[in-house]
Formats: C-alpha cells, sequence, structure tokens
C-alpha cells in the first residue's frame, strides 16, 4: 500500500475515534453546503441518515420524520456515498450512461449526506454503532476502473469526489 501523508479513516483503529472522524467530515459538509437550518422539516428513510444527523446537529431545532409530510416543506436526507457518485459520475463519462442521483424537484431540496464518506467507511460507521448499511449497487468496470485506482493512490476517491464538486460547480 501506497504511504499517504494524512492516514484514511478506515487506518484509524479506534472506533469512536473513527466516529468522530465520520461525523466531522459530514458536518464540515452541512455547513459548507447550508444543508439544515433551524425549523427544518427533514425526511429520513435511512437509520444511519438518521444516527449521523442526530449526532452532528447537537441542539439545532429541527424536525425529523421518516415519511413524507403532506403539506410542509421537507427535505430529504439520501444515503449517497463517495463511491455511489463517482461511479455514476464516471459511467455516464465513460459508457454515456445518464442515470445519475435523483434530481430535486422544484417542492423539495435533496441532501446527499455522505457525500465525503467511501462505502467501506460507511459500513464501518454502522457496524460500530449497530446499523444496517447495504451498498448501492454500481456499475461493476467502472468500479473495477476506481478500486484499481484507489489500491496504488489511496487519495483517488476523495480527490476524485473533489473532482466531480468542481466540474458540477461549472456546469451550473
Amino acid at each position: 500500500m501506497a504511504q499517504t501523508k494524512h492516514p484514511t479513516a478506515l487506518q484509524i483503529e479506534d472506533d469512536r475515534t473513527f466516529c468522530r472522524v465520520i461525523e466531522k467530515r459530514v458536518r464540515k459538509d452541512a455547513s459548507r453546503e447550508e444543508w439544515f437550518r433551524k425549523g427544518d422539516t427533514l425526511l429520513i428513510k435511512d437509520g444511519l441518515c438518521r444516527a449521523i444527523v442526530r449526532g452532528i446537529i447537537g441542539d439545532l431545532p429541527v424536525r425529523l420524520t421518516s415519511r413524507k409530510p403532506s403539506k410542509a416543506a421537507y427535505k430529504e436526507v439520501m444515503l449517497t456515498t463517495l463511491d455511489d457518485e463517482s461511479n455514476q459520475f464516471l459511467a455516464a463519462i465513460l459508457t454515456g450512461e445518464k442515470k445519475g442521483r435523483k434530481q430535486a424537484s422544484s417542492s423539495y431540496p435533496m441532501i446527499p449526506l455522505l457525500i465525503s464518506v467511501t462505502d467501506g467507511e460507511a459500513a464501518r460507521y454502522a457496524r460500530v454503532n449497530g446499523l444496517p448499511f447495504t451498498p448501492r449497487r454500481k456499475q461493476p468496470q467502472v468500479q473495477a476502473f476506481i478500486e484499481s485506482l484507489a489500491g496504488r493512490y489511496p487519495e483517488t476517491k476523495h480527490s476524485l469526489a473533489k473532482s466531480i464538486r468542481a466540474m458540477q460547480q461549472i456546469l451550473r
């Protein structure tokens, strides 16, 4: 394995420290993207997302629900990982497949909560906290390509995610 300047979250042996690192990463994304505000109603269907949101919002007064509110405006928190986003983006480029993350409709925004967390990190976080997690199916050839690069260059997945965000900003 190649040496990295900073250890990846999966290289942290202590489970408590690992969970803090993951929550800090998600909290940073939430702050940068302004996902949560006072009085928000959050639709969260997944137990892992619910646990992470509870861990990062602290005492912010928001309403968490697992069923779609009938008339109230809300934000949907989605279980989309860094691996999901990278695979979908590269599949669209390499294979021409246009299928990507569900687009937010005009009625409510969608929050890709684990956009800076890999499938492996999400699985470990779920295991440590006794929660279920099943990674989404991915384009096998694209995932094999990403994994082969990540084997030689461990920072590949996070660098790719950063590049995807930059390209999405340009395309907006």
